[in-house]
């Protein structure tokens, strides 16, 4: 999914998004680097995307009920990279916590 398609699965009220997902935007879009006003280029989406499969490859689920389920894909995404350095993103710790 690229992240203008994620930008419309937010909810919208009175056309905006609420505070936290607007903040949530904003640190990704500071993070990839983009010009306020100016759409994604495909090379941000595509940091966009390797960052996400590096952040779910940790197996750091954010919450108790989601850890098997976290472990589970973690050894399926290091099985198909086999060496997560090939993503070559890093993620910062701002943008961890908007995954």
């Amino acid at each position: 999914m690229r992240g203008d398609e994620l930008v419309r699965m937010v909810p919208w009220k009175d056309g905006k998004a609420n505070e936290a997902l607007a903040a949530d935007y904003s640190v990704i879009r500071d993070w990839l680097g983009a010009e306020s006003g100016k759409p994604l280029t495909v090379d941000q989406h595509e940091q966009f995307a390797r960052g996400f499969e590096k952040y779910l490859a940790t197996g750091k689920a954010p919450s108790i009920e989601l850890q098997d389920a976290f472990a589970r894909f973690k050894r399926w995404l290091v099985g198909v990279y086999k060496d997560l350095a090939r993503l070559n993103v890093e993620i910062s710790p701002e943008v961890r916590g908007v995954f």
